[in-house]
């Protein structure tokens, strides 16, 4: 499933969900939660030691969709800065 970040609500709760150091490390946004699950928007659904790390660290369920890599590294940038939480 694709997902076009501009369509995605942003709260600090749905943010709260990855810290920015994460988010930056393995290129990657929380878009939606339910209970016991974290839905995250990467642009690599094969880079298996990312999802398998953020999964430890998020101790949830995880989906994934993909999301276009120069939009995912804009929304990074914008929603937790380049200094943020390091």
């Amino acid at each position: 499933m694709r997902v076009d970040l501009r369509e995605v609500d942003f709260t600090a709760d749905l943010l709260a969900a990855i810290p920015g150091e994460y988010a930056r490390r393995y290129r990657v946004l929380p878009v939606a939660t339910r209970p016991g699950v974290v839905v995250l928007a990467l642009d690599d659904p094969s880079d298996l030691p990312a999802i398998d790390a953020l999964h430890q660290l998020l101790d949830r369920d995880l989906e994934l969709c993909i999301a276009d890599s120069k939009q995912l590294d804009a929304f990074i940038e914008r929603l937790y800065g380049a200094d943020h939480d390091r």
